[in-house]
């Protein structure tokens, strides 16, 4: 939760990675992020809805469900 920041590119081509959790702490988020992340099935950010300093391409070249909200 001490995340303040994901940079561009920063899981591009992680093929094991299957589901994140982006805390409420992220408050930049760069473009691409899961760019090519074929096995990721679900992202869940821990924000009702993307923060303005989320880049907005910030999940392009990925397939996977985003679900906003999330409480664990």
């Amino acid at each position: 939760n001490s995340i303040k920041s994901i940079d561009d590119g920063a899981f591009s081509n992680c093929c094991s990675l299957t589901n994140i959790v982006i805390p409420k702490s992220v408050d930049k988020l760069g473009a691409f992020i899961f760019r090519a992340c074929n096995s990721l099935e679900k992202i869940y950010c821990k924000t009702d809805s993307q923060p303005s300093g989320w880049n907005k391409k910030w999940n392009s070249g990925c397939s996977a469900k985003i679900i906003w909200g999330y409480k664990e």
